[in-house]
């Protein structure tokens, strides 16, 4: 009887352990309304999710040999605008990228 309270125990901790959710708190404390567009590397957007219920956007910036990260306000109309011009570029290099590669042709 005492072995199978011990394994009722140790599988009720080992299924709390592991469905435990990793909370982490919103990325962006602070935010701004505008970058230098010509260092902007990429834009990465992040929808609201359960530990941070509002919508991030993360502009990563080339700054010398490294980049950096800078959150911009999704609110701002030219934040807006700087991500659809980045997203339009990715779609423009998608098409090219996939223009340039050999087609393999099978017999």
């Amino acid at each position: 009887m005492n072995t199978i309270i011990q394994c009722i125990v140790l599988l009720a901790c080992a299924s709390i352990c592991t469905s435990r959710v990793i909370m982490t708190s919103c990325q962006c404390v602070k935010t701004n309304k505008t970058v230098d567009l010509s260092r902007i590397a990429d834009i990465k957007v992040y929808n609201p999710r359960p530990h941070c219920s509002k919508q991030e956007i993360i502009a990563v910036l080339r700054e010398g040999a490294g980049f950096t990260s800078r959150c911009l306000d999704p609110n701002e109309g030219l934040v807006q605008a700087i991500v659809k011009t980045v997203k339009l570029q990715k779609m423009q290099q998608a098409a090219k990228m996939n223009s340039l590669s050999p087609k393999k042709t099978t017999k």
